[in-house]
């Protein structure tokens, strides 16, 4: 079998399907090609990491290493996924225009964890797994380094009542997946206990393009 190069992949598959991950505001999907740019965006991810600037919070640990603008790193692979975000958010929603407000990677290292959270700039949420890091040992550790939600908006997580949030929603993710959610909803990662980095991509997006330094938003969490 000949290898594939990113000019055989096709930026939206015929065969994505997202589904809904216990409400229907939640959407999961999941890529079948990603050896092709895998392992190149990784490298340059953790190539990256260490020089990334004001990559880390003064607290340690939170939200790990930040490093933003996919499309500014002159990198084939993050500019293939950063065009496949672009055209399922304009495919997916009825926007005026689709709107990149940031996007970023983060690589979460040992004990690295990010509070709870909501991205008020931004109408849609995209997180996508690149890299699961160490497998985790669900038996002593079920929750750390996975994206979870906190919101009582979400009808599955308060089984006690409306309004009354007594149960994190995990979605099923994995290595290739693409989660597509309401960005204020509050949302956020327990401490990851691997000792191999867990990389993830983020994008927030707007139908306008908003004034302001979008990063602020961290220096709050």
């Amino acid at each position: 079998m000949a290898h594939k190069s990113l000019n055989d992949l096709s930026v939206i598959p015929e065969t994505i399907n997202f589904a809904t991950q216990s409400d229907k505001r939640i959407m999961v999907a999941d890529f079948d090609d990603i050896d092709v740019y895998h392992p190149a965006l990784i490298r340059k991810i953790l190539d990256m990491a260490p020089h990334a600037k004001a990559a880390r919070l003064p607290i340690p640990g939170a939200c790990g290493v930040k490093i933003y603008d996919l499309d500014q790193w002159g990198c084939a692979e993050a500019d293939f996924i950063y065009q496949r975000v672009f055209g399922i958010v304009s495919q997916m929603f009825d926007l005026p225009q689709t709107v990149v407000d940031l996007s970023w990677a983060s690589v979460y290292q040992r004990r690295d964890y990010c509070m709870p959270h909501s991205h008020v700039r931004s109408k849609i949420a995209i997180v996508y797994l690149l890299d699961e890091g160490d497998p985790v040992d669900r038996k002593k550790d079920r929750f750390g380094g996975r994206l979870c939600f906190v919101d009582p908006r979400i009808p599955a997580s308060c089984p006690e009542g409306d309004g009354i949030m007594t149960r994190p929603l995990f979605p099923k993710m994995k290595a290739g997946s693409m989660i597509v959610f309401p960005s204020d909803f509050i949302h956020w990662v327990p401490p990851y206990l691997g000792k191999k980095p867990r990389i993830s991509l983020s994008w927030d997006i707007s139908d306008v393009i908003l004034p302001g330094a979008p990063t602020k938003d961290f220096a709050r969490l």
